[in-house]
């Protein structure tokens, strides 16, 4: 049976190569030139880069977990054995890749390592190596030995893989810190290029190629995901060849061996990201066949031949529509649940980073470091918003807004970021009306529309902004309207545009997320958004938002000073064990007294113990037979003067209602620093205190 994994093969001559097989095998050439122009240089020092390793080792653990959890997802769908050996195979690699920076002498503390000891990198260099290119073996051998097999029992095969998996690690881990003097000796002083003498190194090179060999043989190349799957199995093989060249840390081909890495794994990532989307559409796609034939039946039972063509025009529109939001419905239950985990893993390493900036106050080489990786974490956590937006699970803080005032006051900042070949039309009417909108998602909506023009023209052309005010059927709204003279979009692009992670631009040049971001925004605050356009035409943003009578309110983010303390009471509830230790820690080292909870019903335990306390700061959703609201209730009625400061990734309507922050809430979204919980909690406090 055909892998459902690779989808549908299409019939084409023997000797022609199709668009995707074309491009997959001009990036497999681009990696390979550029190693191999770079090959003789390999064992050349380069200077060393203190933010490369750190942002590096993030970003390679964020691709592997991500990737795991969507494949987790997929084989959940699909119950496809061969995703067994992808899933165990991420997730061994991600804990060999966090013990790895770990163990780096430099990673966190100068001259330290926090694991380990001097073998113990390299060694699990090698066990990550293995494990990386181990699953692609397994995948490739399995589809050639039985394309398409499923496992019988989903959650007991599932759980086999679990077990399986933690023994392996377990394993692994225990070798090389445990036993690292006991292994033989790989690194001298930096040079590792005894690994590749031994034969441990050549070894990884042997499986990669075997496996790149074995999925030809099974897939012949001939799926989109075979193609690049093969493009990620050749940039780790690339990886190998250059780094082993290198021979030691900080040499252009340990620096290029790196990037390899990072490249296979994103590779392998965007594959999972689109097989996932391709299965939702799919399945939507056989709903609405089977509800269209229905119909149709009905109508030649029911209806004149000259009623039905002009029946069944109506409903193809609608069925397209349909289907069209389902899909978009479907990514953004997908990208709301990554998000969430996303945001608790950004959490736990940014809150550790600021613990460990505390310890280490002063120290020059530890802090840059530091700094480097927690801007790692903003970037993540931005993206990590965006997605939020398109599933519409952003907590917004709606208010009466003038639109005319928003854009005057944006005017030289939108001028300024798209250049001076880029003339801005502002065309507001006079008289127009104010609208309901979060004021600063507003804002960030007006800048991405504003710079997809601007890319849209290519740096040159002219954009025009209207407001008017429209009555229609459905009562009285402001439209938007953000017009460029760009290249346009076909009917296909047009229908895809609002979907994540798309983009017609080159690899590197856009994330995909900037129209998907707007569209949540503009349907979570109850608007419409449609796009006009034809190719070469330019392209028309419409956006229809709900009049409001209201007087506009000029809300100004507030500016925070310094981050002080307190000696407040203060009680923490999260279930995720490393966070409730890291928050309590920081708000202990601001003066606070700390009381803790693992979940909502252990926390009514700790209010009824206790005569006094001041905060209860919670996580929204955790396990167990109290929710965050209730434990809230309970709070105010134990202790009448508490305050209650909620916290989520992902609030999944617990305190938002009809996607706004429920009136009188506080929440601190995920992931948050040190200065920003410290804002939030004396702020929080000091409204209690002018309240009483």
């Amino acid at each position: 049976m055909q892998s459902t994994f690779d989808g549908l093969r299409t019939t084409r001559p023997q000797s022609a190569l199709a668009p995707f097989q074309r491009q997959a095998l001009l990036a497999a050439l681009a990696i390979g030139i550029v190693t191999a122009c770079l090959m003789p240089f390999a064992a050349h020092k380069w200077p060393n880069v203190p933010a490369f390793v750190p942002s590096y080792q993030t970003a390679l653990i964020g691709a592997y977990l991500v990737a795991a959890y969507l494949i987790h997802g997929y084989f959940k769908q699909t119950r496809l054995r061969a995703m067994l050996w992808l899933w165990g195979g991420c997730i061994y690699t991600a804990g060999v890749l966090v013990a790895q920076f770990l163990s780096l002498p430099n990673a966190f503390v100068a001259d330290t390592r926090l694991l380990g000891g001097a073998q113990t990198t390299i060694w699990l260099w090698f066990f990550w190596h293995i494990g990386a290119s181990g699953m692609l073996f397994a995948y490739a051998l399995a589809e050639l030995r039985r394309p398409g097999a499923q496992v019988a029992g989903a959650e007991s095969g599932f759980l086999h893989c679990v077990l399986l998996t933690c023994a392996a690690l377990g394993a692994t881990l225990i070798a090389v810190t445990v036993f690292h003097d006991a292994l033989p000796p790989m690194d001298s002083g930096g040079d590792f290029s005894a690994i590749t003498r031994t034969g441990y190194a050549p070894l990884i090179q042997a499986i990669v190629m075997l496996a790149l060999f074995m999925l030809w043989r099974a897939t012949r190349f001939a799926t989109p995901i075979s193609a690049w799957l093969g493009v990620a199995m050749f940039a780790l093989a690339i990886d190998n060849a250059i780094t082993m060249a290198g021979g030691a840390r900080l040499s252009i081909g340990w620096y290029v061996g790196r990037i390899n890495a990072l490249v296979s794994a994103l590779v392998m990532l965007a594959l999972y990201m689109k097989e996932v989307n391709r299965v939702y559409l799919n399945a939507a796609l056989n709903a609405g066949e089977l509800a269209a034939a229905k119909v149709e039946l009905e109508h030649h039972q029911l209806h004149l031949e000259s009623l039905v063509a002009e029946r069944t025009r109506s409903l193809e529109e609608a069925r397209d529509a349909l289907l069209h939001a389902q899909k978009l419905e479907a990514v953004g239950k997908l990208t709301g649940g990554v998000a969430h985990d996303f945001n608790n893993v950004l959490h736990i390493i940014n809150g550790n980073l600021d613990l460990i900036k505390m310890f280490a106050a002063g120290n020059e080489k530890i802090l840059p470091r530091c700094a480097s990786a927690q801007d790692a974490v903003r970037r993540g956590a931005r993206l990590s918003s965006q997605l939020l937006s398109f599933a519409r699970k952003l907590p917004l803080q709606p208010a009466p807004t003038s639109l005319a005032q928003v854009l005057s006051n944006m005017d030289v900042l939108l001028k300024r970021a798209v250049g001076e070949r880029i003339d801005i039309d502002l065309q507001i009417d006079a008289d127009a009306w104010n609208v309901i909108v979060d004021p600063q998602q507003l804002e960030n909506a007006i800048l991405n529309l504003t710079l997809n023009a601007s890319d849209a023209m290519e740096g040159s052309g002219r954009l025009t902004i209207g407001v008017r005010n429209l009555v229609g059927a459905d009562g009285e709204a402001v439209r938007i309207s953000f017009a460029d003279t760009g290249c346009g979009m076909t009917p296909e692009v047009r229908q895809r545009a609002f979907e994540p992670f798309f983009s017609t631009k080159e690899v590197g040049k856009g994330t995909g997320l900037g129209l998907s971001m707007v569209y949540g925004f503009v349907k979570q605050s109850g608007g419409q958004i449609d796009i006009e356009s034809e190719a070469g035409q330019g392209a028309t943003i419409v956006i229809l938002l709900p009049r409001t009578p209201a007087s506009a309110v000029d809300k100004k983010p507030a500016q925070p000073g310094e981050a002080v303390g307190g000696s407040e009471t203060v009680l923490v509830v999260d279930d995720e064990a490393e966070i409730r230790a890291n928050v309590s820690a920081m708000l202990s080292g601001l003066g606070y007294r700390i009381l803790s909870a693992a979940s909502a019903d252990e926390a009514r335990t700790v209010l009824e113990q206790h005569a006094r306390i001041d905060l209860l700061f919670t996580d929204v959703i955790m396990p167990g037979a109290t929710s965050s609201t209730r434990l809230a209730e309970l709070a105010r009625a134990a202790h009448p003067a508490i305050r209650v400061l909620f916290t989520s990734g992902y609030t999944e309507d617990a305190v938002i209602h009809d996607g706004k922050l429920a009136e009188g809430v506080s929440l601190l979204s995920k992931p948050y620093g040190r200065d920003e919980l410290a804002h939030a909690v004396r702020s929080v406090l000091r409204e209690g205190a002018t309240a009483a």
